[in-house]
């Protein structure tokens, strides 16, 4: 249209030139009634052609293909209760057989708003400085171990309920990232956490000594904490004060509990709250829970990932058989085992 004063446009064009193709066709197709095509097509800057096109197929196959791909990404992310993000749905749509890629899946979920559940924002306040240290970082973030009951790695966390808080304390063995001891008590004392690794120390029963590591917590430096390290052959490690990625695996785990168990509803009593049921495992690569693997591997493929603790004393105890031509180790030892360590799961 002419751009001289007086000129006639089109009501509401001004907003359309700036929209993709689709969008301008469909606003040539509300027109047809006031202007011809051919004025309708120069002036938007598209061909006739693409136009008559559009008319036979208003639907693109690709189009075709995302409104295909938008019912699977609804239905993975409602059957993780509005957890999972474009990450988490992707591996789904990839364990389905779809080929398509993580940043389509995210433009796919941010076009029908559908947003992953985040965590909590770190409250203000002052975390540096230097305090003296009631035990050393022994652990030095050697996150990665050889067998099971070398370290452990223990912290507490909050949970909320109309009665009041809820306070949960877990013992995690870093080589399975398993859930080996927890205790919840209403009130955030030192038993609360001696708990927790009491019942870790009664389900492994190590032989040898094991480091704990946990943050200075008043919990962690008080006298009934330290006294029990030492009546069960535990050496102590500690984070430095304020630096949360020394126990970066504790950390991991109550951030995944937080985002897929806890933050979506208040708990009506501590009991009700106690009820909840939480992922016992945290997979050191991809930080998928207990509820991924069951859905994407199935029960079996779950319980065999939580028995490689007994896979692992299986081979140490059949290596030195192995070297002095002696029997294997007899197979129902083996199952045995197997049943020891999936006990950890319920």
């Amino acid at each position: 249209a002419p751009s001289h004063r007086g000129a006639q446009h089109f009501k509401g064009g001004r907003r359309v030139l700036c929209q993709r193709v689709k969008e301008r066709y469909a606003f040539i197709t509300s027109r047809l009634d006031r202007y011809s095509v051919v004025t309708l097509c120069q002036t938007l800057g598209v061909h006739r052609s693409g136009f008559y096109a559009w008319l036979k197929q208003p639907t693109s196959p690709r189009q075709q293909e995302d409104e295909r791909l938008t019912g699977l990404v609804k239905q993975s992310w409602l059957e993780s209760g509005a957890v999972y993000g474009y990450r988490k749905i992707h591996r789904d749509l990839r364990d389905l057989g779809e080929a398509c890629g993580k940043h389509r899946v995210a433009k796919l979920m941010k076009r029908e708003g559908l947003r992953s559940q985040t965590g909590y924002q770190r409250r203000k306040g002052h975390y540096g400085g230097k305090s003296p240290l009631a035990a050393p970082n022994t652990l030095a973030r050697q996150f990665k171990v050889p067998a099971p009951n070398i370290s452990w790695v223990t912290d507490i966390t909050y949970i909320r309920t109309q009665e009041g808080w809820l306070y949960l304390a877990v013992v995690l063995d870093l080589f399975s990232r398993q859930i080996i001891g927890w205790a919840m008590k209403p009130r955030m004392t030192a038993d609360l956490a001696v708990d927790a690794l009491l019942m870790a120390v009664w389900r492994r029963k190590p032989k040898q000594p094991v480091l704990v590591h946990s943050d200075q917590g008043s919990q962690f430096t008080s006298g009934e904490w330290q006294d029990f390290l030492k009546a069960h052959n535990l050496s102590c490690s500690m984070s430095r004060r304020g630096n949360c990625h020394d126990n970066a695996v504790a950390e991991s785990f109550f951030q995944l509990l937080k985002r897929e168990r806890i933050k979506r509803r208040i708990y009506a009593t501590r009991d009700e709250a106690r009820s909840v049921r939480i992922p016992v495992k945290l997979n050191s690569d991809s930080g998928i829970c207990e509820h991924h693997f069951r859905k994407v591997c199935g029960q079996g493929f779950f319980e065999q990932k939580l028995s490689f603790e007994g896979r692992h004393l299986f081979d140490s105890l059949n290596k030195p058989a192995a070297k002095r031509s002696a029997a294997v180790v007899d197979p129902r030892r083996w199952n045995r085992t197997v049943h020891l360590t999936s006990e950890y799961v319920h």
